[in-house]
């Protein structure tokens, strides 16, 4: 008998159509609340059991690791909280064929927790020592097909909608937003608009970037990106270059691939790209809009072009300095606000570069001379950390199995089921600790391995005339640059470096 039962209850995103009509009722929140109350009434073995809840509103039966309240569940059945699971049916459950077995097969049962599935049919006091049959998986194989089905069509739904020239967009640009009453109509928000068209107003007459961004700042404008309300450069650029601001609706940029918790966002050929023109107001006219990006012309590196590389940083912000006019290092962020340590990082180009390479000249002669005998020394304990990874990655696999080992034993009658709850305590223990040596002797063997840079990369820097961030960047991870003309190189194979100036201490 159950004493401790919990609900799980999932509304997927596309259950809230169901509201529209579109979907069956019966899988909203109340219905699925209703039917495993009504469930637990009609049998008297659940009379007096304290029921817990857990609801994930609104996500995937795809996804497991993303679905809070069903890692919040999974953990309090490890913890005991509850000794039987009811659900609506196994889509509800999830609908990944893979995952849902190892949950309902393996993992439940281990833990002693009863699992019942409603309108399937299914409760697993019902299969002792089995998996619940053919039909019960052939229907949560079913589920998985239909999720992936159902994915496909809605791929192909959004590029229907697109091609009509509807908005999918999730997010919209800065200026527009979906009327309230009816979520097909994209309106313009005024006070925003005003700001774009200051922006292409002050392109057109031939402002930079750097100074738009400075005004609007200066202003206090904030904006809806996540630069933290600050407008910089390249936000300015992007919204120059986008044409939704003279109606047209450029979608289909970005392209999801895999399926279950491996989807990810991807950029799409510009091929696949859907371009509807006059689907959404315009803000600007198309005339501003051709002399705003007439002095923002759009870059494209040719191939072939060698590509200079930029190695220093600001030492507060971090983003990339600015080489102005070929004569200083600055950070951006100093051109478009007032009130940051920013201001003072500036320095000039020729004397941060020589510093550069006068100080990396040096280092690569130090790691040349002192290369072998770094690496001899080395080589004996890298062998000793080996093994032990071999050992504990043994060890490692043999843990990793022993749920499912003793979980036989117990079915087998080998083990008593608190020996058996016992013995799976300490295997995952051990697990935990076997796993917490294995990183940190990765950790040694990366520290005591060969640097992680090419012999001849040190030649080649060692025997430059002139600073070449390109050649510098294969042993150099960045420069930071703080004010006062101070600065910090950041070797790519720093522990390397210091070993070498360990053994000049001997």
């Amino acid at each position: 008998m159950a004493d401790k039962i919990a609900f799980y209850i999932r509304l997927s995103a596309e259950d809230y159509d169901a509201q529209k009509g579109i979907v069956d009722e019966s899988d909203s929140i109340k219905s699925q609340r209703i039917l495993l109350k009504s469930y637990i009434n009609k049998h008297s073995e659940f009379n007096g059991c304290e029921i817990v809840e857990y609801f994930d509103d609104g996500t995937s039966g795809t996804l497991f690791r993303k679905r809070d309240e069903f890692q919040s569940m999974i953990e309090d059945a490890q913890n005991g909280r509850f000794n039987c699971l009811i659900v609506k049916d196994l889509s509800r459950f999830g609908r990944d064929y893979l995952e849902v077995g190892y949950y309902t097969e393996l993992l439940l049962p281990m833990l002693g927790i009863r699992f019942i599935s409603v309108n399937d049919g299914y409760d697993s006091n019902n299969f002792k020592g089995t998996t619940g049959g053919m039909e019960y998986a052939l229907k949560n194989l079913m589920h998985q097909l239909y999720s992936m089905d159902m994915s496909k069509k809605t791929k192909s739904a959004f590029e229907t909608r697109r091609k009509a020239g509807q908005c999918v967009m999730s997010h919209l640009p800065y200026g527009y937003r979906r009327n309230p009453e009816n979520k097909s109509e994209i309106i313009v928000v005024e006070n925003e608009a005003e700001v774009i068209r200051e922006i292409f107003e002050m392109a057109a007459k031939g402002c930079r970037a750097t100074e738009i961004a400075k005004h609007l700042n200066m202003k206090g404008i904030p904006n809806n990106s996540k630069t933290k309300g600050i407008w910089d450069t390249k936000l300015i650029t992007k919204k120059i270059h986008d044409e939704i601001y003279i109606g047209n609706l450029v979608q289909g940029k970005i392209e999801i691939v895999g399926f279950g918790d491996s989807k990810k966002a991807v950029p799409a050929d510009p091929s696949k790209w859907t371009i509807t023109k006059g689907a959404v107001p315009a803000i600007i006219s198309e005339e501003l809009f051709k002399a705003a990006n007439a002095n923002f012309p759009v870059k494209h590196r040719k191939v072939g072009n060698k590509k200079t590389v930029n190695l220093f940083k600001c030492g507060y912000c971090g983003k990339k300095v600015h080489n102005e006019f070929g004569e200083r290092y600055g950070c951006r962020d100093r051109f478009f606000t007032s009130d940051t340590k920013c201001q003072s990082v500036k320095m000039s180009r020729r004397k941060a570069e020589k510093a550069v390479l006068d100080t990396v000249k040096y280092a690569c002669c130090l790691m040349l001379e002192r290369f072998e005998i770094i690496c001899r020394q080395e080589e004996t304990s890298k062998d000793e950390i080996k093994a032990n990874i071999k050992a504990l990655e043994s060890e490692k696999t043999r843990l990793e199995k022993s749920p499912v080992t003793l979980y036989k034993q117990y079915k087998a009658q080998v083990l008593t089921k608190e020996e058996f709850m016992l013995a799976k305590e300490k295997a995952s223990i051990r697990l935990s600790e076997v796993e917490t040596q294995l990183s940190e002797l990765a950790e040694q063997l990366t520290a005591t391995t060969e640097p992680v840079i090419e012999k001849q990369d040190l030649t080649d820097c060692a025997l430059l005339k002139t600073y070449d961030g390109e050649k510098l960047s294969h042993i150099i991870q960045e420069v930071k640059l703080y004010g006062d003309d101070r600065l910090e190189i950041i070797f790519k194979c720093d522990d390397f470096y210091q070993s070498c100036l360990k053994t000049l201490e001997m």
